[in-house]
């Protein structure tokens, strides 16, 4: 096996002095040669770095340094050169073909310097002689020799290590598909970070407007705490792009893409999506502010983990969400049955207070009318108006009792006027500025009216209920392609719509009555809301169409 001391045995043979000195005059020249014979040579990736790279064209005056310095005599200095160089490249992830394509061309350069060199002389002492030429050529071939060998080895170490990572991020997603839990799942990918790049991570957990990031906030750090300050300018950058990004020791924020120059950095994140493409959370990876290099195929190996993790998340949220519509549709199933019959006992009680009592006085009035038909025209006539004045009040209450059950000013004069009746009740009886903005004209299909009127209706009672404002906005608008749009804002306590709160006696269940009756008539319903920022209620409904169901 070839060691630093064979290389010494070469470089005896021959003149080195000679050597030395032909190398020190032609620096120069050979540097010029070795650069046309790159530049000449096929196009790959680690040549550009050499000509193009101020990195690149510093290793080559480094390199021709450290080769003088093995003629010197300083055989060690150039060979150790070498072994770090394979480590290196082998790290950066370059072909070895392409690291030797630098050597060969080294040597082409070296060649025709000394072939001109010799050209030159006429007195044959003065030229390299063959063992000069053997001595050169075996100094390349051995600094290769270290070089490969120094390349091979980190290659397999890092061949082993990707395996390792790949096999271990397999084990984290054979573990995280099972889990319905989100906590569980946060905390299971920071120990995923740990198992597969040996370094720190860090979940930040979102709130606000998660669509393209808007208006985010860190609203939770699940795993190893570190700075806010970097935390939040990771945030913005990653809300605003939507990728990863790393950051550096300087404190500049790079976004990581295969092609970028630098491996080093403090901190890396990326961005972990839901399934409609909003921001679930920022997945972070450090070593508590310390520089650790992260290396083209760690990047990838890491948006993997990251995409999968909002994956796993998104299939959680789905579960929790058809377990939660699940115990919404009893809840409901439930409400309606007793609303249903809380109907039939009050329509019950209205025709028992109202119009049975009516009818009977009616009979009564009757029979009496019969009994004195012929005996006091006078009180006759008199005890008919009563009975007329009574079945004109039956008529009325029984209208009532018909209004209570559908508005009748929806069919009479519409749904705006049915609008201001009913906002105008609210406003006087709960001292609350109700402010009405709505077309001057307005068709709606009758069935439509009066499914937006409910919503109305609960919509202003949960208001009252749980926000106590003090101001609500109502609009009605049509949109394009014949759409309707009702908003409902108000300025009151708000909440999270995100937050549901089982021990209370269905508070939501009045949001989810609305939304059934949205979805029914083939529109859709939303929230917007957060704590001390007040409530809109939107709700988006096609004019024309049949209702579904």
């Amino acid at each position: 096996m070839l060691d630093h001391t064979s290389f010494r045995n070469f470089l005896s043979k021959g003149d080195a002095s000679k050597r030395l000195d032909f190398f020190k005059c032609h620096k120069d020249l050979i540097l010029d040669y070795l650069q046309q014979f790159l530049q000449s040579g096929p196009p790959t990736v680690y040549r550009e770095f050499i000509l193009n790279d101020t990195k690149g064209q510093e290793r080559v005056h480094v390199y021709l340094d450290s080769f003088e310095a093995a003629l010197s005599g300083n055989v060690d200095t150039f060979l150790n050169d070498q072994k770090r160089i394979g480590y290196i490249r082998a790290m950066e992830g370059y072909h070895l073909n392409d690291v030797y394509g630098f050597t060969v061309a080294f040597k082409d350069a070296l060649w025709l310097t000394g072939k001109g060199y010799n050209n030159a002389r006429q007195n044959a002492a003065d030229r390299l002689s063959n063992d000069d030429i053997y001595a050169l050529n075996k100094l390349l071939d051995g600094s290769f020799y270290f070089l490969s060998l120094s390349f091979l080895e980190t290659r397999d170490e890092i061949i082993t290590r990707h395996r390792e990572q790949l096999q271990t991020l397999q084990r984290y997603a054979a573990g995280v598909v099972s889990v319905f839990e989100e906590e569980d799942i946060w905390a299971r990918t920071t120990q995923g970070v740990f198992d597969v790049f040996g370094l720190n991570g860090t979940f930040l957990l979102t709130c606000g407007d998660r669509l393209k990031g808007k208006g985010c906030q860190i609203e939770r750090m699940i795993g190893l705490q570190v700075a806010q300050r970097d935390m939040e300018k990771l945030l913005k950058s990653i809300a605003q792009s939507l990728v990863p990004v790393g950051l550096d020791n300087c404190d500049t924020l790079h976004p990581l893409s295969n092609s970028m120059d630098t491996d080093q950095f403090r901190f890396v994140a990326s961005p972990v999506m839901d399934g409609k493409n909003r921001l679930t959370g920022v997945l972070c990876v450090h070593d508590q502010g310390r520089v650790f290099r992260f290396s083209k195929f760690d990047r990838n190996l890491f948006r993997q983990l990251a995409y999968f993790t909002g994956a796993v998340s998104t299939n959680c949220r789905i579960l929790s969400e058809i377990a939660e519509k699940k115990e919404d549709l009893r809840n409901l199933t439930a409400r309606l049955i007793s609303v249903q019959e809380e109907e039939r006992k009050k329509i019950a009680a209205d025709i028992h207070d109202v119009l049975t009592q009516a009818l009977t006085g009616i009979g009564y009035k009757a029979l009496y009318c019969m009994e004195i038909a012929g005996q006091d025209i006078d009180r006759l006539h008199k005890e008919l108006e009563n009975l007329t004045e009574t079945i004109n009040d039956a008529l009325r209450q029984s209208r009532q009792i018909i209004g209570n059950l559908r508005p009748h000013v929806l069919d009479d004069i519409g749904i705006v006027a049915a609008f201001r009746k009913l906002i105008g009740d609210f406003g006087k009886e709960f001292a609350i500025d109700v402010h009405f903005s709505h077309p001057d004209d307005l068709p709606i299909d009758p069935d439509k009216g009066i499914a937006l009127f409910r919503i109305l209706q609960e919509a202003l009672h949960n208001a009252r209920r749980h926000a106590m404002p003090t101001t609500v906005e109502l609009s009605l608008r049509s949109e394009e392609n014949n759409w309707l749009l009702m908003t409902v804002r108000d300025n009151g306590n708000g909440f999270d719509p995100q937050k549901r709160n089982r021990q209370q006696k269905r508070p939501g269940l009045g949001l989810l009555t609305m939304r059934e009756r949205a979805e029914d008539l083939g529109g859709a319903f939303q929230v917007v809301s957060n704590p001390g920022e007040g409530c809109t209620i939107i709700v988006k409904i096609p004019l024309d169409g049949d209702i579904n169901g």
